[in-house]
């Protein structure tokens, strides 16, 4: 069954009003934090590595370490000496998290939307065996089109170019995030 260019765009507006709210930046922070959380009671990351990135100045760590801290003595549990002494400093000099500068973007606060919108270009290729991304003399939507021209019927102002270089580079966001909180 073919779809008209029309069509298409009103099914992709539908995928982008199910991902819409986790796709904001405090929702790409919080699910960031939470990661953190895991892998630090895990022990799959590194304490010492998110408590020199706190004290970096990365927000998302420094509220992971807090989250942890405060579930570790909620539970009564036993914390590492790192994380006991991160929450010791914090309680004692009242230090608040690293403010986020207004205007400033980092890795952090896009990588959710441009994994869903990564995500959502995949499945207009799959569902409408589109390309991924279009020759700028090409005249045939390809995937990306779709769902640029779906972002900004909802109020996202994303430019098809845009979304085929998110496309592109969807493979390098765990990279980039890692190089948040360096391990050495």
């Amino acid at each position: 069954m073919a779809f008209s260019e029309a069509e298409m765009v009103e099914l992709a507006e539908k995928w982008v009003d199910a991902i819409a709210e986790k796709m904001t930046e405090e929702a790409a922070h919080l699910r960031l934090q939470d990661y953190i959380r895991d892998m630090l009671r895990q022990e799959t990351l590194p304490t010492m590595a998110v408590v020199n990135s706190a004290r970096s100045g990365n927000r998302d760590a420094d509220l992971a370490l807090r989250k942890r801290a405060a579930e570790a003595i909620d539970h009564d549990e036993i914390m590492s000496a790192q994380l006991k002494t991160f929450a010791i400093e914090t309680l004692l000099n009242g230090n608040r998290p690293p403010g986020h500068r207004p205007g400033a973007k980092n890795v952090a606060d896009l990588y959710v939307r441009d994994i869903g919108l990564a995500i959502m270009v995949a499945m207009a290729v799959l569902h409408w065996q589109l390309r991924p991304t279009r020759n700028r003399a090409s005249t045939r939507p390809s995937a990306s089109t779709i769902v640029a021209q779906a972002l900004r019927r909802r109020g996202l102002q994303l430019t098809e170019w845009q979304v085929e270089r998110i496309y592109q580079q969807h493979n390098s966001v765990a990279a980039r995030l890692s190089a948040t909180i360096p391990l050495n």
